[in-house]
């Protein structure tokens, strides 16, 4: 009964949009001759009358129109499709020279600082902090700056181990891979801590060509502190006593909010004579809504791969805006390589 009705209303808005001061008496005898509809003036005039409510018609005197307004609705309606459809048959590969990920969520399934936090006395305190920081709840800055606190102590023995074994998405290698093949730089920027980052590249070959993100701060037994090139020497000795007695005494935050992302990637094209015209931001939460966001609407391309739902919703406003914001519902990083073919 209803998709009958809706049929009928479908059909009359059709006849208004091809006739013009029409009565319904008009609109009557061409739904019955030109459509084959067994219909009644009464059942005529009573959908003329929900239209009217709908303020999809007008009515002056006895004849009928379309509603102006609603048509003005409607074409720019279609014409935000039009774009979002240009935007998306646009090949990423035709001026994209750079590819910046995210880590956590978008090339590991993890959470790493929770997953790093596992054994610590304060795994708890560390997780709702982080879970509340990829939700948009917590400022990156208030996240992290209490995490400077409650990071202390984990050893780098503990994160080397996890550095050396975090679960990666399907197929990342083989895309990042793909990615350099065709010619792209690929980098990090993240909030994540650079020592796990730089395991984390050997792991994948050293694909990565820069990686922005930020800095655990380590001290050993006699609380020296150790500089980063002096922990890279430690752990390629691998002496697990040694690795054991060196802790982590803070956090240096270089990644203070969602728009140091962009900040610093921006500093990164520049410097490689390239602008976000070039870049695409790849990321799952809304800490990487800005550099997403910035890509999209500067020429260049924002990808929401696997989000969660705050980004999710925050990716379908920017593509309704008309943004070249694409979303991949999906772990394996096969899909995103998809989009260039």
């Amino acid at each position: 009964m209803d998709r009958k009705v809706y049929s009928t209303k479908d059909k009359i808005i059709e006849i208004l949009a091809n006739n013009n001061s029409i009565t319904i008496k008009t609109i009557l005898f061409i739904l019955k001759k030109e459509h084959a509809l067994s219909i009644t003036y009464q059942a005529v005039h009573k959908l003329l009358n929900q239209l009217l409510i709908e303020k999809i018609v007008i009515k002056e005197n006895k004849v009928w129109n379309l509603n102006q307004s609603w048509i003005n609705n409607q074409l720019s309606f279609f014409n935000k499709i039009s774009k979002s459809n240009e935007n998306n048959k646009k090949e990423i590969g035709e001026t994209i020279k750079v590819f910046a990920f995210d880590v956590n969520g978008t090339l590991t399934p993890e959470i790493t600082h929770v997953e790093l936090a596992k054994k610590h006395k304060n795994y708890n305190e560390i997780k709702n902090i982080i879970i509340s920081q990829t939700l948009g709840k917590t400022t990156i800055i208030k996240a992290y700056t209490k995490l400077n606190e409650l990071f202390k102590g984990i050893s780098l023995d503990q994160i080397v181990s996890y550095g050396e074994h975090f679960s990666l998405m399907p197929n990342l290698k083989e895309t990042l891979h793909e990615l350099k093949k065709r010619g792209a730089k690929v980098g990090l920027v993240t909030t994540g801590f650079k020592i796990l980052m730089d395991i984390f590249n050997k792991r994948l070959g050293n694909v990565f060509d820069f990686i922005i993100c930020n800095e655990l701060i380590f001290v050993d037994d006699k609380c020296k502190k150790l500089s980063f090139d002096k922990i890279k020497t430690i752990i390629k000795k691998n002496n697990p006593e040694e690795l054991k007695s060196i802790v982590v005494d803070g956090i240096k935050i270089v990644i203070k909010n969602e728009e140091s992302k962009t900040e610093l990637l921006n500093k990164y094209l520049k410097s490689n004579n390239l602008t976000f015209t070039n870049a695409c931001c790849v990321g799952d939460s809304m800490g990487d809504a800005d550099f997403i966001k910035i890509a999209a609407e500067n020429g260049g391309v924002g990808i929401a791969f696997n989000p969660n739902l705050s980004l999710l919703e925050y990716a379908n406003f920017l593509k309704d805006e008309g943004k070249d914001v694409r979303i991949v519902d999906s772990k394996d990083m096969e899909d995103l390589l998809k989009l260039l073919d």
